[in-house]
């Protein structure tokens, strides 16, 4: 008996399934080895950089255990990879001296299961030596379906940054109590001559208040007669301009609110900031009793 057609078609057709059946893995497989040599790519870079950076990195698993630190680590904080790895978060968090840990825990696993990102956290460290420093946390979690898979955190080191701060802050305290206090008028204009600030004292000498002058370009404040202004806004914008460094005295005569003329010595200096100019501080101290014979320069 003979076999049909169809019968004898079928192995050849089952041969060419398996064909396209093996060409698909091939072309799976090959995908995938592309896929493996990017990521392997991308993970050189990670570790490149986190290992290369100034900042230590670290991570958790999902029991918030520390899985991995960066060696920065050692060099911010004097303790090694080894001494951190494998503990708990809230361990490390009591180790480094962090208060009410508990607590910062809390807020941040109420943070990873809402999917919300960590950012600027500042917290004071102990150090392995005992000393303290201030650094500043970022972070990513990882949460599928509602469950918390890890986290990766970014540490930074800004104690010097905030001793700058608060050098400046006293700097600027001492500045503002001489500024307040001082019995001369004290003016800031900034360098198109409009008045940032002055001090009370402008209402002794001159019968002005401040809210009458700030905002105000120095010019528009009836101080002067106009020909005077004139002559010392060119004195001004020498200063300003660099064609003097004259930072003596100037002596002027000047007109009260109440419309007395009364004489005075302004020494204006120039303020520089990174080698541009910011505007004019001046300091004006009424005269009228100090010289009868006083001559105005202006």
């Amino acid at each position: 008996m003979k076999e049909s057609n169809s019968t004898k078609e079928h192995p050849m057709e089952e041969l060419a399934h398996l064909r396209r059946q093996v060409a698909d893995l091939k072309a799976k497989d090959a995908e995938n080895k592309k896929l493996v040599e990017k990521l392997k790519a991308s993970e050189s870079r990670f570790k490149a950089i986190v290992e290369n950076s100034f900042d230590f990195v670290f991570t958790i698993d999902e029991n918030m255990n520390v899985s991995y630190v960066s060696p920065s680590l050692q060099e911010i904080s004097g303790y090694t990879p080894e001494e951190v790895v494998g503990k708990s978060l809230i361990e490390l968090m009591q180790q480094v001296g962090i208060a009410e840990s508990s607590q910062l825990l809390g807020e941040y696993l109420d943070k990873a299961m809402s999917g919300e990102a960590i950012r600027h956290l500042e917290l004071t460290l102990q150090k392995h030596d005992g000393t303290s420093i201030v650094v500043e946390i970022n972070g990513s979690v990882l949460v599928v379906d509602g469950v918390f898979k890890g986290g990766l955190l970014v540490v930074h080191d800004i104690t010097e940054h905030k001793k700058i701060e608060e050098n400046l802050r006293e700097s600027e305290e001492k500045f503002r109590t001489i500024f307040e206090n001082a019995s001369d008028e004290i003016a800031y204009l900034d360098k198109n001559g409009t008045v940032i600030d002055v001090n009370d004292a402008i209402e002794d000498v001159f019968g002005f208040t401040r809210e009458e002058v700030v905002g105000k370009k120095i010019y528009e404040i009836p101080l002067m007669q106009t020909a005077e202004w004139l002559q010392y806004i060119g004195k001004l914008k020498d200063i300003l301009e660099g064609k003097t460094t004259q930072s003596g005295a100037v002596q002027i005569k000047a007109t009260t609110k109440d419309k007395k003329t009364i004489y005075a010595e302004v020494n204006a200096k120039l303020i520089e900031q990174d080698g541009e100019v910011r505007g004019i501080l001046a300091i004006i101290r009424n005269i009228d009793e100090r010289d009868s014979e006083f001559a105005p320069q202006v």
